[in-house]
């Protein structure tokens, strides 16, 4: 199971079933528990009892275009220095361990 499954996409149930055997067993034996497991909202639902594939088929592109999109912006990471950037002043390694490990220190200007 994803680690998704919660989130009322279809696509990702699908998704699941297509690689899971023990949650297509569940699914047949009861499928209103694995679309309330995974949270499929009742419009989902009944457009799935609708067997209008074409709405299906459309529903689920746009999942696949949301999820598309969610992931091609990159996160925002914000600066925690109050620096415009940050540069390496000194690198000195220093002996650290008997095994011949060396660690390095670095003095970081800002």
């Amino acid at each position: 199971m994803s680690s998704t499954h919660s989130s009322g996409n279809l696509l990702h149930l699908l998704a699941d079933l297509s690689r899971t055997p023990q949650l297509v067993d569940r699914f047949a034996s009861d499928p209103l528990a694995v679309f309330r497991e995974y949270k499929v909202p009742e419009d989902k639902l009944a457009l799935l009892r609708s067997r209008d594939a074409k709405q299906i088929v459309d529903a689920i592109a746009l999942e696949a275009a949301a999820l598309l999109e969610s992931v091609k912006s990159p996160p925002i990471v914000e600066n925690p220095w109050p620096a415009n950037g940050i540069s390496v002043a000194s690198l000195r390694t220093m002996p650290c361990c008997p095994s011949g490990i060396r660690r390095q220190r670095f003095k970081v200007k800002m």
